[in-house]
Parts: structure tokens; C-alpha cells; sequence
């Protein structure tokens, strides 16, 4: 889980790091942790 959501952020960050600010990290924590089953099943 800890890997994913340190991926997805990393990724986030590089891609748009001016326009991600918190509410990038918010998002992408609310959808690790909406599905973090699903993720790991798949």
C-alpha cells in the first residue's frame, strides 16, 4: 500500500509539481485508500 501511494504521488508530483499542490497528495490518498484491495487483488 505504501509503495503504490509513494508511486502515485511521486508520479503526481514530476508530472504536474506546480499545479499538484495538497490537493493532489488528498486525492490520490482518498483513492489509495478508497480501493487499496482492489489494487493489490488486480
Amino acid at each position: 500500500m505504501s509503495l503504490v501511494i509513494g508511486r502515485v504521488v511521486m508520479y503526481f508530483e514530476k508530472d504536474n509539481y506546480l499545479s499538484c499542490k495538497p490537493i493532489c497528495l488528498i486525492w490520490t490518498w482518498t483513492f489509495d485508500l478508497s480501493i487499496p484491495r482492489k489494487v493489490l487483488v488486480s
